[in-house]
């Protein structure tokens, strides 16, 4: 059985994928961890999050998932430009 024959059952698509982390996060958590606030890592990511959520809803993107300060985004062909400027947008606001 040639593993190709079942290509028929898929669909191709043109997406644009994103894969975004937060440079130095490691240490920015290090720093976080000396304060008194136990929580102010939390409320870091969250607010990561809160950020990414708003800007891909406004730019039409799905998030498939958070990986700590990390995350995987995809959108499809006819918003690869909303893409780009989403990614624009993140780069500033994060």
């Amino acid at each position: 059985m040639n593993p190709l024959d079942h290509l028929e059952e898929f669909t191709v698509r043109k997406l644009l994928v994103i894969f975004y982390d937060i440079r130095s996060f490691a240490a920015i958590a290090r720093r976080i961890r000396e304060t008194a606030d136990p929580l102010a890592g939390v409320r870091l990511l969250e607010g990561m999050s809160n950020i990414t959520i708003d800007t891909l809803q406004a730019k039409g993107g799905t998030l498939i998932k958070f990986i700590g300060d990390s995350a995987l985004i995809v959108f499809p062909e006819d918003l690869l430009d909303q893409g780009v400027l989403a990614m624009l947008d993140l780069q500033r606001d994060l």
